[in-house]
C-alpha cells in the first residue's frame, strides 16, 4: 500500500514523503515512516493512503485569475 505523510522538522517546517508501506495497514505504516524513513528530526503530523501530492503555500506561485 502507498501512504503519503505529512511530517515536521525541527525547524518547524513541514514536508510530505510517500513510500510503499509492507502492509496494508495505517498504524503499521505509521511506525514504519518513524522507523525506517524519516529523518531524526522529522515526526509525523498526519498519513493518508495513495501517492496524493500535497501543495503548502511556499510550493504556490501566486498568480492573478481573471
Amino acid at each position: 500500500m502507498i501512504y503519503t505523510v505529512i511530517y515536521k522538522n525541527e525547524l518547524d517546517m513541514m514536508g510530505t514523503f510517500t513510500f510503499a508501506s509492507h502492509k496494508h495497514d495505517k498504524n503499521y505504516a505509521w511506525t514504519e515512516f518513524i522507523e525506517k524513513h524519516a529523518e531524526p528530526d522529522q515526526s509525523p503530523l498526519a498519513i493518508m493512503p495513495g501517492n496524493h501530492i500535497v501543495y503548502f503555500p511556499h510550493d504556490i506561485s501566486f498568480t492573478q485569475v481573471a
